[in-house]
């Protein structure tokens, strides 16, 4: 894992802040878990209103982990389940058949 050595204030929205980042603790290196955290919060923003599945929850859950070190990585992230489907054989609606 690599990490980031602060250079600059951290500018950020706190609901997009890792709860590692949130505590009271000093800190001088950012892992990419924070990162990941963020892409969590992202994905659950944009599913927010949405029926989805177990894979995309599963997902979600563990990119938006309290402990970084069960956060998967972007590598990780990618071979998840949730990204794991079959290709479409057939168009299934009516716009797809016009194509």
């Amino acid at each position: 894992m690599h990490n980031v050595t602060m250079t600059q204030p951290l500018q950020t929205t706190k609901q997009y802040m890792a709860p590692e980042l949130l505590r009271d603790e000093v800190f001088d290196k950012v892992e990419s878990a924070v990162d990941m955290f963020s892409v969590g919060v992202v994905l659950a923003n944009l599913f927010e209103s949405t029926e989805i599945s177990e894979a995309i929850k599963s997902l979600i859950s563990s990119l938006r982990s309290e402990d970084p070190s069960q956060r998967p990585t972007a590598l990780e992230a990618l071979h998840h389940e949730a990204f794991q489907v079959e290709p479409v054989k057939e168009a299934s609606c009516a716009i797809c058949l016009d194509i």
